[in-house]
């Protein structure tokens, strides 16, 4: 099978990212950067092998290198697909500040046929030297359809909306909606996938400057992965009027766990450029 069909049964088999945004004010967190492959054709024809070898092709890989650090995604999971996640920025000022979040969740539906989706309980502050871990709580969720033969995603979904928090936090912000559209144009050479959309609140612009009220401010979000290895994604980000640029790998082909490494606000729009990591499982059943 080609690399570029291998790259195009991501689509038939519902490839799942999920992120959370805006955990911190000021600041960007990403709690679950996870991109599923299914249980079909992919599967099917995964060889065998031990852990420890680097994949020829995507038919080998049990989970996808991320293609976003922060902007909601159009292709969304379906039924049988759970994942977790956890990431953090730490700034590099003279006293640097850690910002960590986690995220739990699962799919629903069937995105190729009807409508799909996930949803989501995302977690904020699980660094215990602040004092506060997980002292709030959001959900997250997102309906979509896959246009498999376009190889293209359309969702929209919600992130934010309130649980549970800090008696010590006076202002709870309202949910964050947006509309996502994730497009792949798979070769033989470096497939890719472009991202773009559009959000309130949480989305809108985060510097010093910008009102802290974003509720019916709309601001655009982009994001566009290259592949150079089937285990190697190469990613720019620009959500929240914030770019973050870098590397999503899948460590070992066998294990479905992707870790990221990026510089976030590298153009400095809001607080600084930080240092980001995330780790993200998933799993499909």
């Amino acid at each position: 099978m080609s690399m570029q069909r291998m790259f195009s049964c991501i689509v038939l088999c519902s490839l799942l990212f999920v992120s959370s945004v805006a955990f911190g004010e000021g600041s960007q967190t990403i709690a679950g950067s996870s991109a599923l492959s299914g249980l079909s054709e992919t599967s099917q024809e995964r060889q065998v092998g031990g852990l420890f070898f680097i994949a020829e092709d995507f038919s080998q890989l049990s989970i996808l290198p991320s293609y976003t650090f922060g902007a909601p995604s159009g292709l969304v999971p379906g039924f049988g697909t759970v994942f977790m996640g956890v990431g953090g920025t730490v700034n590099g000022r003279s006293e640097p500040r850690i910002d960590g979040g986690m995220s739990v969740g699962g799919g629903f539906g069937n995105p190729i046929d009807a409508i799909g989706g996930y949803a989501a309980i995302e977690m904020g502050s699980i660094s215990p030297s602040d004092g506060g871990e997980f002292d709030r709580g959001q959900l997250a969720m997102a309906l979509g359809h896959t246009f498999a033969d376009f190889g293209l995603g359309l969702s929209v979904g919600f992130v934010g909306l309130d649980l549970w928090h800090n008696s010590t936090q006076n202002e709870i912000l309202d949910p964050s909606f947006y509309l996502a559209v994730s497009k792949l144009f798979a070769n033989d050479i470096a497939p890719v996938i472009l991202t773009a959309g559009a959000g309130n609140q949480a989305f809108g612009t985060v510097t010093e400057e910008s009102d802290h009220d974003r509720k019916y401010e709309i601001q655009e979000f982009l994001a566009a992965a290259v592949y150079v290895l089937p285990q190697v994604s190469l990613v720019a980000d620009y959500t929240s009027g914030v770019t973050t640029a870098g590397v999503s790998i899948v460590p070992l082909p066998r294990i479905p766990v992707v870790l990221g490494l990026a510089a976030n606000d590298i153009f400095q729009q809001d607080d600084g450029i930080n240092a980001m990591i995330t780790l993200g499982f998933g799993y499909a059943f």
